[in-house]
């Protein structure tokens, strides 16, 4: 992946966070009814000439702002992301703080330790494209237990695009993914 012009080497995943990607992709896909269309990893979702991500899951909708082609360019609709022990602080910081930069609607994470899906919305209003470094101030959910102790902090008098927590998917859902 590259974030920013940074590159990042991700290592392949276990058959854990395989079995739980298949699972989610499979009950999303039942889920949807529209014309909606959801991949899973590995495909390219180019942000920017420096920032091109690969979420291990994604959704894009019929009127969103990202097209597909070779892979998809554009802000998905919705980025899922199986945390796991090598990526869970470029998930939950400089890679989450993309997803809300480009305007990605909606991001998952999928903590398989906690049994818990965090569900963070892109907060209305926000304005994709600010500039690469600002330093983004994302709300948690406050009934996760990661949510104690101080977040990032924003930069002093920019706007910022935020991901903000919306909810926790029920426990049997969790539960039953993993």
């Amino acid at each position: 992946e590259l974030i920013d012009g940074e590159a990042y080497v991700i290592p392949s995943p276990n058959a854990k966070h395989q079995t739980v990607l298949l699972e989610l992709a499979i009950r999303l896909r039942e889920a949807i009814r529209d014309r909606s269309t959801l991949f899973i990893a590995p495909l390219d979702v180019v942000l920017a000439d420096d920032t091109v991500l690969q979420p291990d899951l994604l959704l894009v909708t019929p009127g969103g702002r990202a097209q597909i082609k070779r892979g998809v360019e554009g802000p998905p609709d919705l980025a899922v992301e199986i945390l796991s022990r090598p990526s869970v602080r470029r998930d939950r910081g400089v890679k989450r703080a993309a997803y809300a930069r480009f305007g990605v609607g909606e991001y998952w994470l999928v903590d398989l330790n906690q049994q818990a899906i965090e569900v963070y919305l892109l907060d209305p209003g926000t304005k994709p494209g600010l500039p690469r470094g600002t330093d983004l101030s994302v709300r948690r959910d406050p009934h996760h237990p990661a949510a104690a102790g101080p977040g990032p902090r924003p930069a002093a008098d920019l706007p910022e695009p935020r991901l903000s927590p919306h909810r926790r998917l029920p426990a049997p859902l969790c539960r039953n993914l993993t």
